[in-house]
């Protein structure tokens, strides 16, 4: 029921934007697809998989091979965030830093990455440099996958793990959507579930 919910949402809101909806068949063993819920209708509001490199390889290299393998030869270790929705008459201080908390616990604390590839259209990479701290990466192009064009960002987990260190220690300071991150009770829980190998993990904020 979550992951009808979940693939539902993801197909409006592609079709809503005008994107190809082929984009969002999924095909690497390296992945996990993450789901926020409403606490009190068990509605889906937001879905973002996550997918590790590996040898299916990432999507963001189909566009960008050559600042993918740059990082790759500079010893990182890389994974990327594709097939992301969320309902637009959801909260997005819940939903948006629910997801991407729980990714960045994933992606850093359980599988050791070191940087998060996301493709995003020009319009909203200044949010995702502003409020996460994404860097720009690669050229603004037209992405096939989706039929818009895209731009390629990077976030270096160091610098997510810091903010959100500075946010427990009360250190004061534009921490964007960092200031919205899960306590550390709920991240501890997070962390368990995700070893335990949870095919599917519904955070409820």
């Amino acid at each position: 029921m979550v992951r009808t919910q979940a693939s539902e949402l993801l197909r409006r809101r592609y079709q809503s934007r005008g994107y190809d909806l082929k984009a969002v068949a999924s095909g690497s063993a390296n992945e996990l697809e993450l789901v926020s819920m409403d606490r009190h209708t068990g509605q889906v509001t937001g879905t973002l998989t996550m997918v590790l490199d590996g040898p299916d390889g990432l999507a963001a290299a189909d566009l960008y091979g050559a600042e993918v393998q740059n990082l790759r030869e500079s010893g990182l270790k890389l994974c990327e965030g594709v097939r992301f929705a969320a309902d637009g008459a959801a909260n997005s201080l819940t939903v948006l830093p629910a997801l991407f908390h729980v990714a960045f616990i994933w992606a850093c604390s359980v599988n050791g990455c070191t940087n998060l590839l996301i493709e995003v259209t020009p319009r909203h990479a200044l949010f995702y440099r502003r409020m996460l701290g994404f860097e720009m990466l690669g050229r603004e192009c037209l992405n096939p996958r989706v039929n818009t064009m895209g731009v390629l960002l990077h976030l270096d987990m160091q610098l997510a793990s810091a903010r959100i260190g500075q946010l427990r220690e009360s250190v004061p300071g534009r921490l964007g959507l960092y200031e919205y991150a899960l306590p550390s009770s709920s991240e501890l829980e997070v962390v368990k579930r995700l070893r335990d190998g949870d095919p599917l993990l519904a955070y409820l904020p």
